[in-house]
């Protein structure tokens, strides 16, 4: 199995820049969030094909293929080496609580870093939209402590919500 972009980029060490590097800086000035976090995984996913590590599929999506052309049984185990993180933009607030928690894995809005980003929902009329990232198991205990202490409910693990997304993950078994 080869591992995923983040955990052989994830040093325990150096949480402030180790998962955000220059190279994947996600451009501010996008139309959308969506297309702000589609960017930034279009970019790994094209440097992981340069490495050899992906391969297209073909068609429009075909840049998109990390979990696709490794396969679901090989998704599980890297799964398995970390958590998956929810954090809505629109009901966090920027006290650096969650930064300081993790020292700096989370910044001062308790955004994750960008190598970590999987994918942006847009919300519905009802609720916020959210980012979801993938936390290596070296920070899962810090992040485990912002999450308990959020305030405003804007930082959670996918597997304790009630998400259609955490659905239908667990209905594959891919939520640890």
């Amino acid at each position: 199995m080869k591992p995923s972009w983040s955990s052989v980029r994830a040093d325990p060490k150096d949480a402030v820049s180790s998962l955000r590097s220059a190279a994947l800086a996600p451009y501010v000035f996008n139309d959308s969030r969506h297309d702000t976090v589609f960017g930034v995984v279009l970019q790994r996913n094209l440097a992981l094909e340069a490495e050899k590590r992906v391969t297209r599929l073909g068609g429009r999506w075909d840049a998109l293929v990390e979990a696709v052309s490794i396969g679901l049984d090989e998704a599980r185990p890297i799964l398995g080496t970390g958590r998956l993180l929810v954090w809505e933009r629109d009901t966090t607030i920027d006290d650096g609580a969650g930064q300081a928690m993790t020292h700096g894995y989370l910044d001062e809005s308790d955004m994750p870093p960008w190598d970590t980003w999987i994918a942006y929902v847009d919300g519905a009329a009802d609720s916020a939209g959210y980012l979801v990232s993938w936390v290596p198991d070296p920070f899962v205990t810090s992040v485990d402590e912002a999450v308990a202490t959020n305030a405003y409910g804007a930082l959670y693990w996918l597997r304790d919500s009630k998400l259609r997304l955490a659905q239908i993950l667990a209905t594959e078994g891919l939520l640890v």
